[in-house]
């Protein structure tokens, strides 16, 4: 071999060198989260904003308040408030169609706090079994739905010479925001259907809205 074909091939051996050197160090800063983003968990968890993933569970604290509409020869002229918290499982990957893809949740929720104002205020306790689709899977802000079906024990029947216990459906549509990787606020409406199921004689059930705002925590 001539000592300009040497030279040449060296030269050439150089430069692929160089660019396999610069394309493994571009991948690397691709791949690898930035430790001082804002969207990564710098406790060493590589969890951007707004990430969910199978197998995550939240727990959170949650606050509503509510009224009773005349609808549907629902009973009206009461509100209610109520505190507790919740608990969910994420069992799903991102699925279904277009904007409707996210994660399905499977969870429940505890209000030890439930005051209804009626004639008279009676203090009650809540439960519901919970299913909830959060969509925007890349996105810190997530729009969700919600169903739950629940049951409700009360000191004094609800509503008043009915029923001291009584079971609910719900329907609910929120928003949940990233505060950090794994924090988040929530804002929801839910409407809600009350009724005894015809245990008591008098059934004349309860159709209400309510708004209620929390916090949740993701591991």
């Amino acid at each position: 071999m001539s000592r300009a074909a040497t030279i040449v091939a060296a030269l050439f051996l150089m430069l692929t060198f160089s660019q396999a050197t610069v394309d493994a160090r571009t991948a690397q800063e691709t791949t690898e989260p930035d430790p001082t983003s804002a969207d990564v968990d710098t406790n060493g968890d590589d969890r951007r904003l707004g990430e969910l993933r199978k197998g995550d569970r939240q727990w959170g604290l949650v606050a509503g308040v509510g009224i009773a509409h005349e609808i549907f020869g629902g009973v009206a002229d009461r509100q209610f408030l109520l505190l507790g918290g919740q608990h969910g499982r994420i069992f799903t990957n991102a699925i279904g169609p277009a904007f409707m893809k996210g994660h399905m949740e499977v969870g429940g929720e505890i209000y030890p706090v439930f005051l209804m104002f009626q004639d008279p205020t009676t203090y009650g306790f809540t439960f519901t079994l919970l299913f909830r689709h959060y969509m925007a899977p890349t996105s810190k802000v997530k729009p969700f739905l919600s169903f739950a079906l629940g049951t409700l024990l009360s000191v004094d029947p609800i509503p008043a010479e009915s029923s001291h216990l009584n079971f609910t459906t719900q329907l609910g549509l929120g928003v949940m925001w990233f505060h950090k990787p794994r924090l988040a606020y929530s804002l929801e409406y839910r409407a809600q259907h009350l009724s005894n199921n015809s245990l008591s004689t008098v059934n004349p059930g309860i159709n209400s809205s309510y708004i209620q705002f929390g916090v949740r925590v993701f591991r």
